[in-house]
């Protein structure tokens, strides 16, 4: 009795294709200009969103004088009750 030659399964030339493109674009990713522009973008998203004037304040203790100086605003105690009681979605 002879035993057949056993056939092993040839290894595909496109999947060693496929990991060189993926180790290409991962290369391609920490390059020194993506991450100056990465860089940049956060900075200008930094800037941008330090341009609030008033900053932050809570419902219940909001600056009256400074709102009714700058934009003649003079809530309601009803409406800042409101404002405490509505609901937000987290």
């Amino acid at each position: 009795m002879s035993v057949p030659p056993t056939v092993q399964p040839q290894k595909s030339h496109s999947h060693r294709n496929q990991s060189q493109l993926f180790i290409k674009t991962i290369r391609g990713l920490h390059s020194p200009m993506i991450s100056l522009r990465l860089v940049s973008a956060m900075l200008v998203a930094t800037a941008l969103s330090s341009r609030a004037d008033e900053g932050m304040w809570l419902f219940n203790n909001p600056p009256l004088k400074q709102l009714k100086e700058k934009y003649q605003f003079e809530p309601t105690p009803q409406w800042l009750e409101h404002l405490q009681k509505v609901e937000r979605p987290i």
